[in-house]
């Protein structure tokens, strides 16, 4: 990246010296959360883990946050157009659109979350629970949206998303 892009919160541990063993002591929030934090994989940043950083005054709470949210934008529109110029799959294949889209990329899942910046569990549950789901979650589409493709590509991607759905559903009931 040109600019580095660097998480407000890897910055301010970094910049006091912790490791996030000694973070996570301090702050009384799971080591996993922190990392995850540091990450950019939550909507919203942690109440406790900001909480923390502006208890110990070294940033306040409208700052930090803006700051994340604009590293979340940068890391999504360094990974610009991530799946390719389109978001297309095949409607006629068992295979999940967004597992599809990912495996035509070689991305893991965890590995996607971090491209995109967008929760985990988001994208879990999409993959998993497609009866329940019955639309692309709305974080994945504003991350998409922020990594290049376009509102027209977008709904075009819901739609085909409802026309595989709606396919598996006949298949797994007939």
């Amino acid at each position: 990246m040109e600019d580095e892009l660097i998480n407000p919160f890897l910055s301010l541990r970094l910049r006091n010296g912790l490791t996030l063993g000694e973070l996570a002591a301090y702050s009384k929030i799971d080591i996993r959360a922190l990392a995850r934090a540091e990450a950019g994989l939550y909507t919203n940043p942690l109440p406790g883990l900001v909480d923390y950083w502006v208890r110990r005054g070294d940033i306040s709470e409208g700052v930090l946050v803006s700051e994340y949210e604009d590293f979340q934008i940068g890391v999504r529109r360094h990974n610009r157009l991530l799946f390719g110029p389109m978001l297309q799959f095949d409607l006629l294949s068992n295979i999940h659109p967004l597992r599809q889209l990912r495996a035509s990329k070689g991305y893991k899942l965890v590995e996607l979350c971090k491209a995109l910046c967008i929760p985990l569990d988001t994208v879990q549950y999409f993959g998993k629970k497609w009866r329940l789901q019955q639309s692309v979650p709305k974080g994945l589409l504003l991350a998409l949206n922020q990594a290049g493709y376009s509102r027209l590509q977008l709904t075009e991607f819901q739609q085909s998303y409802n026309k595989w759905r709606a396919a598996q559903s006949k298949v797994t009931f007939s």
